[in-house]
């Protein structure tokens, strides 16, 4: 961390830390410093090659977007320049705020249960690349990954006894539960930040199922808006990939079996195909 505070340049490049040290206040300071991913020993492959990748393509994406106002730069004349440039840069102030205002909210529920951090951290990353797979735009890309980290917000409203239980839902639990999503729409909706709006989007829809059987309001189809269909995709996938109190992570390719199972049923067939070949790619390399 000694290292990092001195790093004085003026593209600062995608820093990962891989270490032993498991604290929580150490991993903060470093995120605060500017590492990218805070990740400790032992460390799945998938997770190492995720992370990596997460990183590689900030950076193409931050080179794209100085690129992009380079070629404008020389194409318009003084006077546009400098109202491009204000735009430009009212449009990243206004992101700032709406990042930080993400990160408040995200590090109040990581407060509570720190599994939940990391949980966040990897379905955030895995809704990027979906985003990017489908080419869009890099500020859309970057809305997404941004707004998928409050999707579970509303389960604050969820009491500890349920939310950690090791066993089997009795149906009264599972209501409350379930409730997370309109609990977190309702926390998250009532914001003018456009961010927020679409965490908001993400936390009511994520539990969607493409056939119309999932909730809370049983949508069908492209009636789940894109961002929910890729969320509930990078949700469950981080699920099944991860230790949970009722069971231990499932090997890549058996998630992947489980997941295809359900293609068009549980998820949109076109993204699912979209992320389990990046999956499969990665399983291969």
């Amino acid at each position: 961390l000694d290292l990092l505070e001195g790093l004085e340049l003026d593209f600062p490049p995608a820093v990962l830390v891989l270490t032993g040290i498991d604290d929580e206040s150490t991993a903060r300071l470093a995120l605060d410093l500017g590492v990218h991913s805070y990740l400790t020993k032992p460390v799945l492959a998938s997770e190492l090659r995720l992370a990596a990748m997460s990183a590689l393509r900030r950076g193409r994406l931050e080179r794209e977007q100085r690129s992009t106002i380079l070629r404008l730069t020389e194409r318009i004349g003084e006077q546009e320049t400098a109202a491009h440039a204000r735009i430009v840069e009212e449009r990243e102030i206004a992101f700032l705020a709406q990042q930080e205002a993400v990160h408040a909210l995200a590090r109040a529920i990581e407060s509570r249960d720190i599994v939940t951090g990391a949980h966040v951290n990897r379905m955030s990353s895995y809704c990027a690349l979906i985003a990017e797979a489908l080419g869009l735009p890099a500020e859309e890309q970057r809305d997404i990954s941004l707004a998928a980290r409050l999707h579970d917000i509303g389960k604050v409203a969820v009491p500890d006894r349920i939310l950690f239980k090791g066993g089997p839902l009795d149906p009264d639990e599972l209501w409350v539960v379930q409730s997370h999503c309109s609990v977190g729409y309702e926390i998250l909706s009532r914001s003018s930040s456009s961010v927020l709006q679409l965490a908001a989007q993400i936390a009511l829809t994520h539990h969607e199922w493409f056939d119309g059987r999932g909730y809370p309001r049983g949508l069908r189809g492209e009636d789940i808006p894109l961002a929910g269909r890729i969320a509930a995709i990078a949700d469950v996938f981080d699920a099944l990939t991860s230790e949970r109190p009722y069971r231990g992570a499932l090997e890549l390719d058996t998630a992947i079996e489980l997941m295809q199972r359900e293609r068009a049923t549980h998820f949109d067939p076109e993204l699912l195909d979209i992320f389990l070949a990046l999956q499969l790619a990665m399983l291969d390399a």
